[in-house]
């Protein structure tokens, strides 16, 4: 099968727009950030995680209470990373765009809400 489209939406992000998304692919499973494509099923009755499971990359306890699973993203570990790799590049004296893209990955805390459904 076709993979389903992705909904990346900076203008359009509302729930029209989100749910003529939904109905045309039905995905198994929702990646997002923080409550609202989730507010958005339950409004239209899609029960979270029977019909549909959902996930939030991005949950801050300090931000907005998140009502679906999500990874807790620490600020602080977020900040001292950030402030490493700018020194690291004012040490080393070195200035502008990089030729070659470098990603840093942090870890998390999952919480679990329980928006999940079980790996068949």
């Amino acid at each position: 099968t076709d993979p389903i489209p992705l909904f990346v939406e900076n203008v359009k992000w509302n729930k029209d727009s989100f749910m003529q998304w939904y109905f045309a692919n039905k995905p198994d499973c929702i990646i997002t950030v923080g409550n609202d494509a989730g507010h958005w099923l339950q409004e239209e009755t899609i029960r979270i995680p029977e019909d549909v499971g959902l996930f939030s990359v991005w949950g801050i306890d300090e931000e907005q209470p998140q009502s679906f699973s999500y990874f807790n993203v620490s600020l602080e570990l977020l900040a001292k990373t950030s402030i490493e790799v700018l020194s690291d590049r004012l040490n080393s004296n070195r200035r502008g765009v990089p030729l070659r893209r470098r990603s840093i990955l942090l870890s998390s805390d999952l919480v679990n809400l329980n928006s999940l459904r079980p790996i068949g």
